[in-house]
């Protein structure tokens, strides 16, 4: 939910969870405008007002949920707030706040200055970021993730490993007639060595045996 601060109309969108795990929700600018009442950009000002708790953002005490997205609704962002505060007070007794809510505003400006700056991602971090030209198959140094899936003996993983990481038409090259050439006493001898080498493998088959080759 943090990260709903950075959607930008259709451009940038957060899939997340809404109630539950199969429930689900895509939110763009006008869904969080429609369940907050305000732009996306305001979500760090919203959680400076009203606190978070889950991540020990203390906002201001006593200002809520509801008074928070009026104060935003009305004013702006914190920093517009306190701008206004200090030059008209009476506007924000005209807007239908109390006068414990403005008392709340005062004496919590630093908690709230310091609650957004918790709140907000900072988007100007020095990161070069560029999508690899070749897809991430390509990137995948497979022989090295295979020696370790035969050294951990992760025999199951083995054949979904290579299910993921190549097409169904690499598959059928790798299913040589070589491969299916080899006879069932052969792949039983071969399999009894195995068991020799390492007495926990017990009636190992052909993917076994395959996942110790060198």
């Amino acid at each position: 939910m943090d990260t709903l601060q950075l959607v930008d109309g259709k451009r940038v969108q957060v899939y997340t969870l809404k109630k539950g795990i199969n429930d689900t929700i895509l939110y763009d600018e006008k869904a969080v405008e429609d369940r907050f009442g305000f732009k996306p950009k305001f979500m760090p000002d919203y959680k400076g007002l009203r606190g978070d708790p889950s991540d020990n953002i203390i906002g201001i005490a006593g200002i809520g949920e509801k008074t928070a997205t009026i104060l935003i609704q009305k004013f702006g962002g914190i920093e517009n707030i306190y701008k206004k505060l200090k030059k008209n007070k009476k506007e924000f007794l005209e807007a239908g706040l109390t006068e414990r809510v403005v008392k709340l505003l005062e004496d919590g400006e630093e908690e709230a200055e310091f609650s957004k700056t918790l709140a907000e991602i900072r988007k100007d971090a020095p990161i070069d970021f560029k999508l690899p030209e070749e897809t991430w198959r390509e990137g995948v140094k497979h022989e090295a993730v295979e020696k370790i899936i035969a050294e951990l003996e992760f025999r199951s993983l083995y054949e979904r490993f290579r299910t993921t990481l190549f097409s169904e038409i690499e598959k059928k090259e790798e299913d040589s007639p070589e491969e299916e050439e080899i006879s069932e006493e052969e792949i039983e001898k071969v399999g009894i060595a195995l068991w020799l080498c390492n007495s926990e493998t017990t009636n190992p088959d052909k993917e076994d045996i395959f996942a110790r080759a060198e």
